[in-house]
């Protein structure tokens, strides 16, 4: 099992928060979120999926 990056659970939080609470996230929803196009979303390994976790986006985003 990975380890958990230390950024993680402040980024789920914050997403939670972002979208009250929402576990399941539209690409524009995370395009607002990140500040980024579909592009860079289709560059960093969400491309074809229509819809987003937002655990996938926080271990996305502690990854940065």
């Amino acid at each position: 099992m990975a380890r958990e990056k230390p950024t993680y659970r402040l980024h789920l939080e914050q997403i939670r928060e972002r979208f009250a609470g929402k576990t399941i996230l539209t690409r524009t929803e995370v395009m607002e979120y990140t500040g980024k196009g579909r592009t860079f979303l289709d560059s960093h390994g969400f491309k074809g999926k229509r819809d987003i976790t937002a655990v996938e986006l926080a271990e996305f985003m502690a990854g940065l």
